[in-house]
């Protein structure tokens, strides 16, 4: 399996990380803070583009009053999340700065909107409804720091966070889709057969209708490449541990970080991945 290099965009930033369905985003930033927003001028986009996860845009990050947040959606849950915010909260404030003007170097407090951090996790592994995640975790010794950085991922899998789904309809309809594609692809339909049959199903049902019907290829083609990837890993991770039966685990997760790059994996998103630092995959890569 051959991956592209070229980044695409996920269901989930369609929906909620563009201007053109900005509504949704208010209507779950409203949901979450219990706010009730109906200026769509109020909230002012800032997601970064170059910024990807295993070749899949999915994330939204936005401006609303003195805040500044980020969404993401995962599907494989990751402990490194934190980390991932703070060099995506570092990119932003850079932006910011620049845009304002600021004097890092002033005498003068300078005020900043305030960073939140929410990951929506989709995977299929058994999480609470809301799980909080702290870098320090990931210190030698977090009693020394100085710096932390905090992440609450939501659950939005069908059947979680009920009370958060009855208040943003968007989200809502998003995991019926979701559900509804897993459940027919266990009836042995390919992604694709999948992704149509829960479409259709949608539409008649009132979920996305209106979305659905302007993109349902689209939806089509990203939930598949989003499938491809995860796939792909999961695929990779299983000859490695048949390579580490012969030659050793480790390298057998040699050849797969050697593998992964040499599909377009960022050294970043293969440390996270395979959850090996970033300075030992630099190493293993270095002759490449």
């Amino acid at each position: 399996m051959k991956l592209k290099r070229t980044m695409k965009d996920s269901l989930f930033h369609l929906l909620f990380g563009t201007e053109t369905y900005k509504q949704n985003a208010l209507d779950l930033y409203n949901a979450i803070n219990d706010t009730c927003y109906t200026d769509l001028n109020a909230l002012e986009l800032t997601t970064i583009d170059d910024v990807v996860y295993m070749g899949v845009k999915n994330d939204a990050s936005f401006l609303i009053e003195d805040e500044m947040n980020l969404w993401e959606e995962q599907s494989t849950f990751s402990p490194n999340m934190p980390l991932r915010g703070m060099d995506y909260f570092a990119k932003l404030f850079s932006k910011y700065e620049a845009q304002h003007d600021l004097n890092l170097y002033g005498t003068k407090q300078l005020k900043l909107p305030t960073p939140r951090y929410f990951v929506f996790y989709l995977g299929t592994m058994d999480y609470p409804d809301v799980k909080t995640l702290r870098l320090s975790d990931s210190f030698e010794h977090p009693e020394k720091s100085s710096i932390e950085v905090t992440c609450t991922m939501i659950n939005i899998n069908y059947g979680h966070n009920r009370e958060l789904m009855e208040k943003c309809r968007a989200l809502s309809d998003f995991s019926i889709l979701i559900h509804r594609i897993r459940e027919f692809q266990k009836q042995d339909c390919s992604i694709e057969d999948a992704v149509d049959q829960a479409v259709e199903s949608c539409i008649n049902d009132g979920h996305l209708t209106q979305f659905l019907k302007a993109h349902r290829a689209e939806v089509r083609e990203m939930y598949a490449t989003s499938m491809t990837f995860e796939k792909y890993v999961e695929l990779e991770k299983r000859d490695a541990r048949q390579e580490g039966i012969k030659e050793g685990i480790k390298e057998g997760e040699i050849n797969l970080i050697k593998r992964l790059y040499e599909n377009g994996q960022s050294i970043y998103q293969i440390s996270e991945m395979l959850s090996w630092p970033v300075e030992e995959v630099e190493r293993i890569l270095q002759p490449v």
